[in-house]
This record gives structure tokens, sequence and C-alpha cells, in this order.
């Protein structure tokens, strides 16, 4: 039913003509009706188990991330593609916006209590070209916890989707910016599968979207919540992003370091690794970064 809703959303965003008026009419539609859906989803956690509801969002955020490129070829400048994918795009942030919002989104996470020590234990000596593969075993810095879903599940969940949607639209643009600096080069026309100035400025509004609600609804709005003002308590609130604000740096390397360093968007997330990297517990980012060095992760 979940899928079917998703599918419904984008076919309902995609109607009607391509005129950007138009287009954005049915979007604004569209995200208009996803709100009864969010609702729904919403009223769900104060009446079934948070895995069932789990399920349910996983559903909802795959249909939308599949009917970006439903097929896996699209091209960029294929204006069917780029609409698909703003359509899908905006559906996914304003649902993170929805479920950023609320008041018991720490509670939902099963905030983990740490001890503040890192484990000491002997490893195998390692350098730059050979890494030990010995994992510590993290037992004494983390309460031991068996709950299903996994603790962060919600805040992960939300911080993966709009860090993946900022990097896809920035990988955009750094790739149409590559194209044109190759038909300058060798003096050639612009091409059709070329992006339109108005294409890279949605895409760029989209990214920099992203990127706020990462930062301004799920790491601002919970850092400053009079409720977790002691050292403790933030240590524990910035654990719930911790993992995903990490990874996701990681992998989008490339695409940070591409980008000028006055840029807002590349800015805003070098403030949320700051963030993570200054008040997450120290324990679980050097399971992150010896997770890193791991050669079959490299």
């Amino acid at each position: 039913m979940v899928e079917t809703i998703a599918l419904g959303l984008i076919r309902e965003a995609m109607s009607g003509s391509n005129g950007s008026a138009n287009s954005d009419q049915m979007l604004t539609k569209a995200l208009v009706n996803s709100d009864y859906m969010l609702d729904f989803i919403i009223g769900l956690f104060s009446l079934v188990h948070p895995s069932q509801v789990a399920a349910l969002l996983l559903a909802y955020f795959n249909i939308l991330v599949e009917c970006e490129d439903p097929i896996g070829r699209g091209g960029v400048g294929d204006d069917s593609y780029l609409r698909r994918s703003k359509c899908a795009r905006q559906i996914r942030l304003h649902a993170v916006e929805r479920l950023a919002v609320m008041p018991s989104i720490a509670k939902l996470n099963y905030p983990l209590k740490f001890t503040g020590s890192y484990p000491k234990v002997k490893t195998t000596s390692s350098s730059w070209t050979i890494q030990s593969d010995e994992e510590v075993t993290p037992k004494d810095w983390l309460e031991t916890v068996d709950r299903y879903p996994k603790a962060f599940w919600l805040s992960e969940l939300l911080m993966e989707q709009c860090l993946d949607i900022c990097s896809s639209s920035c990988n955009m643009i750094i790739e149409e910016a590559k194209r044109q600096a190759k038909a300058t080069k060798q003096g050639t026309r612009r091409g059709d599968s070329d992006l339109m100035r108005d294409d890279l400025l949605r895409i760029e509004s989209l990214a920099f979207h992203s990127i706020t609600c990462a930062y301004e609804l799920l790491i601002k709005r919970q850092s400053m919540d009079s409720r977790f003002q002691t050292v403790t308590l933030s240590t524990r609130v910035a654990a719930l992003l911790t993992r995903s604000v990490l990874k996701q740096s990681v992998h989008a390397v490339s695409i940070l370091s591409r980008m000028d360093s006055n840029q807002k968007v590349r800015h805003i997330w070098l403030l949320c690794l700051f963030y993570i990297l200054q008040e997450g517990p120290d324990a679980m980012i050097r399971q992150e970064l010896r997770g890193f060095c791991n050669p079959k992760v490299s």
C-alpha cells in the first residue's frame, strides 16, 4: 500500500506539461497530498511497534529512490529524467522535514549510554600499506541493547536521505561543469545533453535545501534542545547521527574537494562533520575511523 501511494505521488507530480509553472504546480499538489500519508505514518508511532513503522518508512523511501532512475541508465540531460529526479527528491525531502520535527525523535532512536572511555586493546601493528583486521569489541564503552529496530534507525535514515540527495545533486552539477569545460576546450557547440541554466539552478537549490535540512532540522534542532544540554546527554544525541555523517562524508570526499571553498553547500556539510567530530562519542568515532582503514572497506 505504501509503495503504491508513493508511486501515485510520483505520477501526480509528473503529470501535466513540461512547462516550469505547470510542473511546479503539480509537484506542489503532490507534496500536499503526501502529507496525508506522512500523517498516517507519524500517527502509527504511538499505536504499533517501531519496527513496523520502520518497515513502512523503508518501503516509502526505497520506492522513491527507485523512481529517480528506474531503468538505471537515465541521462543527465534527459528532460524526463531531470523532472522525475527532482520530483522524487523533493518528496523525499518533504518526508524528512515532517519526520525530523517530531518531538520524540530522539526517544524513538534508543539513544545509547556511553562511558566516555575507549577500550585499550592491543592489536597487531598497522602501517599505511598493511592495516590490521582485528576488531575492537565495544563491550566496555557502550551499554548492550538488544532491540529491533536497531538504535539510531530513524535518525540515520533521515540523515542519509538528506546527504544522499545533496551529494547526488552536487555530482550532477560537477559532471555538467566538466562537460562544458571539455566542450569549451575543444571548441564545440553546446549539445542536447547539456543542462540549461534553469536546470542547474534548480539542482543547486535542491542540494542547498537538502543540506540545510540535515543541519537545521536534524543537528541544530536536537543539539539546541533544552532537554539535552548536559555533557552526557549532548554526547548521546550526537551519537544519533555520528555514523551516517561520517560514512556519507567519506563517500562524498571527491565531490566536496571539487567544490569552491566559499560554496554554501560545502560550508554547511563541513559544519555537520565538525559537529560530529566535536560532540560525538569518542569511542564511536574511533570505531568508525578504524572501519574505514579496513582493506575490505577501502
